[in-house]
């Protein structure tokens, strides 16, 4: 599954800390297309992809705006 961040929303360390957190249950590459932070998600459970998606953009979203309250 291929997920895609505009960085001008979500800072590359939040998308990188969220890669770290779920490189337990899933293979994660994360490369950058222009504006986009590009992240490839291939979970070990194939029937767990949608759901492991959604929380994996949930957590982008709630580290960028973590790291928004800090600036």
């Amino acid at each position: 599954m291929t997920l895609r961040f505009h960085k001008k929303i979500y800072p590359k360390m939040a998308v990188q800390a969220a890669a770290e957190a779920f490189a337990d249950v899933a293979e994660i590459r994360v490369s950058v297309q222009g504006d986009y932070a590009v992240v490839e998600l291939r979970p070990q459970v194939a029937e767990d992809a949608a759901e492991l998606a959604g929380e994996f953009r949930n957590f982008v979203l709630g580290t960028a705006i973590a790291l928004r309250g800090e600036q």
